[in-house]
Formats: C-alpha cells, structure tokens, sequence
C-alpha cells in the first residue's frame, strides 16, 4: 500500500499550475461556495421578503460603514447587509489563561508586507483572525468533491446537493442568456457581476481589507448560472493559493456560448492563527547565583516553539528539543512557532526561573513500606524549579493525593499539585517547589483497581485516524498526557474516524490486540465495538487509502516526449516539459480529495505538450554549399551544371521552407549531393574535329612508304591526348597539324631495275655438318664431285627467279 507523503512536497507539484503562484502545505480544508438554482416560488419569496427589508437594512448599514465605505455600500442596495461585520468580542480571550497565567498582550513581530507595512500586535493579529473567521463562517457548509466513476469514495461519505446561500438573491437560469455572474468564497455570498475583457479584467470592490483575507488553501469560485462555465471547465472550480499575495485570474462563459466576462482577484492568503499555549512546561534553576545554566523543560520533541525574555525577541527552539537551555534567571515567554501552515501562537505560557535557592524535601517514616520504599523524589531542590516524583507499582495505581508539610511534624502545608501522568507502572507527579522545606507525609493511593490504556497504533496512514473511546461511568476513565486510562474491568465503546479526510481514508475494519499480540475483539466493517478493560490494548485500524484518477494524466503523458527527445525542441518549451515530466512521480501519492493538483497538473502538461516548438534545422552547412557554386559556369558542361543547379534549386526552396530539426537529415542528404554536383563539374571537352580530319588523310597502305617518313607519322599520331578540356586546344590543334604535316611527308619507296643482277652470296659453310659428317667416315674418291654439281644447281635456280621477276615488273 502507498503511504502518503508530506503534502508539502505534493502541493509543491501545482508551482505555476494555474494563474496563481506555488502552492504550499495548507490547512486541507475546502469550503467551496454552493449555489444552484432554486425554484421560482422560492425566488418571489425571497425577492418579497428583500424588498420588505431593503430601507431598514440599507439604512443600518450606511451607519455602521466606515469611512470610505459609503459609496460601496450604495452599489449593494436592495442586498441583505453582510452580518460579516458583527465581531464576537468574546472569542479575543479564548485560551487566554493557563493556570491564572493571562494570554500575551504584545508582538513585537510585523505581519506580512504585502498586506500592511506597519507592525501590529498579537491583540491585533486576533482581532483581524476572529472578523476572518466569521467573515467565512458566513460561507455555505462544504461539501465532498464529487469522485470520479472509477475511483472508490470513502465508505459513508455522499455528495451533497448544492445550496444557495441564504442572503443571496439567484436569478432564474435562462437558456442562452448572457448572464456572466458570479459567487466566490471571498465575498461571503454577495455576487458579482464582472464585465472585464481579456487585456482588462476587473476586480470586484471589496467591502474592506479583511475580505482579500483567508486563511483556506483555494479561492472556490462559481458562476451564478448554472448553465455558465468557468474557464470553460464547470459551473464551479477551485484556484489553489499559495500564502501571501495571488493574483487570481479567470473567466466565465456565458451559456449563449458567447459572452465571456473576464475577472481578476488579489487574494492574500494567511497562515492558520493559534490560539493556543504550551502547558505542562517545567524550569530548572540555574546551579548557582549569577550563573547561566538554567533551563525550561518538558517540552514535546515533535512541537515546534519560540521563545524570549519578557518583552524581549523572540528566538526559535531547534526542533526536537525537549528543554531550552543555557537560562539566566528571570521571566520567560514560550509560544508556538510559526510552521508551513500556522502562523506563531498569539498565547503565550510564562514561566519563572529564580536564583537558585534550595530547600530539602523527605518523605514520613509512617508511609506505607510499599511507598516508603520505592519512592523516587531528590532529597532537595530550588525554589521555583521542577520536581519530579515517582512511586513505582507492581501493578499501575493511580496517586490522588500527595500531601505535605513545611517541616516534619508541623501543621502548615497542603497538596502538592502539578501535572502527572505514569511511566509503565510507575506513577509520576511533576510538581513545582515551593519556597520552604517539602516533608511528604501523606500519599492517597486509589485501591479501587487497576488502571489500562487503550491506545491506537499510530505511525504512517494511522496518524489520520482519531479513536473515540466512551464508557458508562466517567470516572471510569481519565487522560494523563493525552493517553487515556480505563480501570481495570470498565466496559469501553470504541469507534474509528478518519478526521483530517475521509474521502481519502476510509476505516473499513479494525481490530483489538492486548499486551501479548493476541486479538481480543475485531471490527469487521469498520463500526464501533465494545472491548473490557482488563489489560493494556491497542486498537490496530484497517484501512483503505483512495488515491486521485490518473487516468486523464496518463492519456497526455503517453503523448509526451521521452527525455531524449526533448532535445528536438526549443530550450524554453523544452524545459517546462522537463519540468512537468520531473514531477510526475508525485502525482502517483495525491489522495482522491486532492483530484485537483492532478486535475490541475495535467492541465499544465497538456499546457506544455500545446507548446512545444521543435528546434529549426541547421542550414549552416547547405548554405556554405550553396555559397560555393561558380558564379560563371560557362566553362563546364551542360549535363554537370544542369544537374548542378536542379540540387541548388532544391536547396534554396528547403531553406525557405524554414523546416523543423525533424528534417535535418533530408538537409544534411542535400548538402552532399549539391557538394558532390559541384565537385563533379566537368570543364568542356576541346574540339578533336581538326584531328579527326587530320587522320582521316592518312593512308591506309604505309607499306610504300619509306620507313623514316612513315615513323615521323606514327609519332605524330601517338602524340595525339584524348579528353583534353578546351583550355588545351592549341595543344590539340598543334596535333593535328602535326599529324597533317606527316602525312603530306610521307615518301613512297623507289621502284627496283629488274635487268641488274644482284650478287650472288655464297652460302656460309656449316662447319658443324662437315664435323659431322667428317666424325662419321673419311672422305672417298666417290664423293668428290658433288660440291660442283651443288653450285650449278644453284646458279641456274637464281637465273630462273631473276628471269621470273622482270617478267613480273614488264606486266606491271
């Protein structure tokens, strides 16, 4: 089960939820204005017994107006006066006296300074509480807010119908009208009717200071006609305050649908004022004359105070502390401080602490032993200081006299009276020393029975929880120390309630345990039981914590951007997305009476989601591009530098489309595209026509060409560079002419005389035959005759061959 936190941290959530500012810890309590539409009998009634009334009570009212408020009173003529005004002197001297103590006159502390510049006393801080007070005691009874279907309301807790204020006149709802009135909890029932626009809204006039005044935690504002909406929301909403100053600013939408009226509110909200003092506070005198070591004791740990010598400034006591130390002698105020959400006391509790001046203190032989034996009590102390007595028990026995006497066997003396409460078993009475000698002779002890507490489990949700306990005979039962004690055997009715909120709380079951664990009676169903009293027993509740809907919440958070994402967009609509984001967490402890800080939360999410703005692409690089084409780009050719522009083209219609970052890629794609276009421009080619003419002259057949003639035009063709761009043409001209140049050089070959006998080469003699054929045989006579024959052979075919050629060249 979730355990509430502190509603501190969770109010802290509605910092700038709506047109007020940071909400803090308040008091929880929520009187929204009621109003509904009555019946027309009901109307002329009213309207009759107003016009009856209207001299007498406008009359009152102009004489009792102060000055100023005259002619504000004349605008509300015909409107029932506003009792408002009539203060209870009486409740200024509430809680004024602790044991003949008088309640503090003086503060020298000033109020806050939005309000009034000058100081005031705490007499006047109780003036102006008490007319707060009954300014909103005038307000209509509060209802529960009304609890969504899917979200469990406390058990017992119903609705309640809407009702007119009594001395408010509710004009019959007509559908469509323009009627943009409204009722606030401020203006204690009187309505009014704003007629402001969105650059001017109105502020209603104030009967005086005190009605800006309040010490609730929202302004509740409803519109008088049922039909009309506010802020477009409901007939009725509520405006969280934060304490000081809020300037509260809203608008009604008439049920036309049309006319809006827009109205603005300075609210000053208070701090809770308390009433009340410490008690039960004890001293120590200082340890010896002149020193400063005295103290003021018995303070609650988990109370916070301040306090000051009289009339002097008052200082804060660190918190958990139990005694306020290091003391002089002297006169002591102490109050409670001021918290998150109550103002410091008005009362103060006085106390004494005297130069030390001891006195002894014994205890009569003619006590009882069980007494006498076990009493614990110092044997002296000073006057004025504290003294602690305690009579131990075997069982818990409760002490209802402890008498005494200035000396032993004398007969001036009395009771010793303070304040007592028990330590297990152990009686305990804190008494304060009187200024003689203490001789303890007579102790009372009641012998009827024993006593037990009843308790309930505290800690966590449980602190919510008030037991109620009721028994047939009232002294029966008694509280020491806000603990109460049953006598052994006294039959106690027990019930639970969930006093701070029920709506969110709900006791559903509870059951008894005694001091060894085991469950002694159980509440099934949360009613009241009866348990006897015959041990000490704790009330263990069982209950059923309701949270606020986040269903609505959760819808928009699933639309919002992770934290990743939030880098896509503007650093101002980002962070207060973020923001919202960072407190989702706490929405999940808001309590379903509460439904409001979620209400209101996922208000300023969707708020925040409505305004996000992605971040413009970066262009940067794109532009540079851009800023790189050629400005002449007659050099290149037309396929590089159509392809070229056709990207510019595209470029320069992306920037002025002013994308968002979700682009960037497509720009970033675009840029190296028209990077690599203008890298790839081509220069244009130079013109080979001359070339291609040049070798189109040469001939095919090179073979009747002198060979130098023909290798000067080889060179001339290979020296040919294809590709060259037109700045090279002259070299490509050269080429050609050069290649024309060879061509116009070539030199046939010259045609040989048939008739001219060439000379006849004799054959080289291949030694490595002879060699053979010497190593095969010797030479014979039979051999000697073919060389000559070889010659003639070969004389007579060259005779043939050249015969055969000149035949050939006569043909030709």
């Amino acid at each position: 089960m979730r355990m509430k936190k502190g509603i501190a941290s969770v109010l802290a959530v509605v910092c700038s939820l709506s047109i007020t500012a940071t909400v803090f810890a308040g008091t929880g309590e929520t009187v929204p204005v009621q109003s509904e539409i009555t019946e027309k009998t009901e109307q002329k009634d009213q309207e009759k017994e107003k016009q009856n009334t209207e001299g007498n009570t406008v009359k009152k009212e102009e004489s009792t107006a102060k000055p100023g408020q005259k002619e504000n009173k004349e605008k509300d003529k015909g409107k029932t006066p506003d009792k408002s005004k009539t203060e209870d002197k009486s409740s200024e001297e509430t809680g004024k006296k602790e044991e003949g103590v008088p309640g503090d006159s003086k503060n020298d502390e000033t109020n806050t300074e939005d309000i009034k510049k000058n100081e005031k006393t705490d007499e006047e801080k109780k003036k102006e509480s008490v007319k707060e007070t009954e300014n909103e005691k005038k307000l209509p009874d509060s209802t529960q807010p009304e609890e969504k279907a899917n979200v469990p309301a406390a058990k017992g807790i119903a609705a309640m119908p809407k009702a007119v204020p009594a001395n408010v006149y509710v004009p019959q709802a007509k559908a469509g009208n323009s009627n943009t009135e409204i009722l606030t909890s401020m203006t204690s029932g009187l309505s009014w009717a704003g007629s402001g626009t969105k650059d001017d809204p109105k502020s209603p006039i104030y009967p005086n200071e005190y009605y800006k005044r309040t010490s609730r935690n929202v302004l509740v504002v409803q519109a008088v006609d049922s039909g009309a909406k506010v802020n477009d929301q409901d007939q009725q909403i509520s405006l969280p305050l934060s304490y000081g100053t809020n300037i509260c600013e809203f608008y009604v939408r008439a049920s036309d649908g049309t006319t809006v009226a827009y109205y603005s509110m300075e609210v000053y909200r208070n701090k809770a004022g308390q009433n009340d003092w410490p008690r039960d506070l004890g001293v120590e005198a200082p340890s010896a004359p002149g020193a400063s070591d005295g103290k003021i004791l018995y303070l609650k740990s988990d109370v916070l105070y301040d306090y000051r010598i009289a009339n002097g400034e008052w200082k804060s006591v660190p918190a958990g502390s139990t005694e306020i130390p290091n003391l002089a002698s002297g006169s002591y105020e102490v109050r409670f401080a001021e918290t998150d959400t109550q103002q410091a006391g008005y009362n103060v509790a006085r106390v004494y602490i005297y130069e030390r001046e001891e006195y002894n203190i014994s205890v009569d032989d003619g006590l009882p032993d069980e007494i006498k034996n076990s009493i614990e009590i110092p044997d002296k102390a000073a006057y004025g200081s504290s003294v602690t007595l305690k009579i131990p028990f075997t069982s818990r026995k409760l002490v209802t006299e402890v008498g005494y006497k200035i000396t032993a066997g004398g007969t001036f003396g009395g009771t010793l009276t303070g304040f007592d409460y028990f330590e297990g078993n152990t009686y305990v009475l804190v008494f304060t020393m009187p200024k003689n000698n203490v001789h303890i002779d007579e102790i009372i002890v009641d012998e009827a029975g024993n006593w037990h507490t009843i308790t309930k489990q505290d800690g966590g949700v449980y602190r919510f929880i008030q037991m109620d306990a009721t028994v047939q005979t009232p002294g029966d039962m008694m509280t020491k120390k806000d603990v109460k004690y049953f006598r052994h055997g006294t039959q106690a009715e027990i019930s639970l309630t969930s006093y701070s909120d029920p709506q969110s709380y709900e006791v559903t079951s509870f059951e008894v345990k005694d001091s060894k664990g085991n469950v002694v009676a159980r509440s099934a169903d949360g009613s009241k039981i009866s348990v006897t009293a015959e041990d000490d027993l704790t009330v263990v509740p069982g209950i059923t914590v309701h949270y606020a809907d986040l269903t609505e919440l959760n819808k928009l958070l699933a639309q919002a951007p992770t934290q990743e994402e939030l880098s896509l967009y503007t650093d101002d609509t980002a962070k207060e997305m973020a923001d919202c984001l960072a407190l989702v967490p706490n929405m999940s402890d808001v309590l379903v009476s509460s439904q409001w800080l979620v209400d209101d939360f996922a208000a300023r999410v969707q708020k925040a989601l409505n305004a996000l703005v992605y971040r413009d692409v970066d262009y940067t690089k794109l532009q540079e591009s851009l800023d790189r084409i050629p400005k002449d780009t007659g050099d290149f050719t037309e396929e590089t530098v159509n392809k070229m522009n056709k990207l510019a083209e595209e470029a320069r219609d992306a920037i002025g489309s002013k994308w968002d970052i979700r682009r960037q890629g497509d720009v970033d794609n675009l840029t190296e595209a028209l990077n690599a276009a203008i890298d790839g421009l081509t220069m244009r080619p130079a013109d080979y026509s001359k070339v291609e003419a040049a070798k189109k002259k040469v001939p095919k057949d090179l073979s009747v060409y002198t060979d130098d003639s023909v290798k000067k035009l080889r060179k001339a063709l290979d020296a040919v560079v294809e590709g060259l761009d037109f700045t090279h043409q002259e070299e490509v001209d050269k080429m050609a002419a050069d290649i024309e140049t060879a061509v116009k050089a070539l030199v046939k070959k010259k045609a040989e005389d048939p008739n001219k006998k060439k000379p006849v080469t004799e054959p080289k003699k291949d030694t490595k035959s002879d060699d053979k054929k010497n190593t095969k045989s010797p030479k014979t006579k039979d051999e000697a005759p073919v060389l000559p024959l070889t010659i003639l052979c070969a004389g007579t075919g060259l005779a043939a061959l050249i015969i055969r050629r000149r035949r050939k060249s006569k043909k030709a």
